[in-house]
């Protein structure tokens, strides 16, 4: 049931999307949560319809965890580098070098990770990437762009 309510709340299957750590946090964070709501509802038990309270406090409960895990996509600037991080991935793009490079902050079993092979239109592809980096940016999207852009890159695991 769990994975059924994170795959309708946020859109991915959590086997694949979230490492264990998270679906774990999301377990207890929601255990919690339900039983705070079950006092409540134990004490006001002539309420007419507890199982659209009881929909209504699961998706609010759901909807809380993942705004507590969720970073907000920053684009910071660290010497000659431009780094593009958000919960998901992290991007570092070198315009003096012209490499990118990343990291898949999800998935700790294979550490994906990729670095761009050719040179060409790094400018158009960091400008794109910077115009759509967002708070649900995955490392898969990010090398998607820059891939769209004329940058050729090669991805890997990080375990191997």
């Amino acid at each position: 049931m769990l994975a059924k309510v994170i795959e309708m709340k946020t859109g991915y299957i959590p086997a694949g999307r979230f490492g264990n750590d998270i679906v774990n946090d999301l377990a207890n964070y929601i255990e919690k949560g339900l039983h705070s709501m079950f006092e409540d509802l134990q004490q006001n038990v002539n309420q007419p319809d507890m199982k659209e309270l009881f929909s209504i406090g699961m998706n609010k409960a759901v909807d809380l965890f993942y705004q507590s895990k969720t970073k907000k996509a920053e684009i910071k600037i660290q010497g000659d580098e431009i780094i593009f991080v958000n919960s998901f991935c992290v991007i570092t793009y070198n315009p003096i070098k012209k490499k990118f490079s990343g990291r898949d902050l999800t998935d700790k079993n294979n550490e994906p990770a990729f670095y761009n092979k050719t040179h060409r239109s790094h400018k158009k592809a960091a400008e794109s990437l910077k115009r759509l980096f967002n708070d649900e940016m995955s490392m898969d999207d990010a090398v998607r762009i820059l891939k769209e852009n004329g940058v050729t890159c090669r991805t890997y695991s990080a375990m191997d």
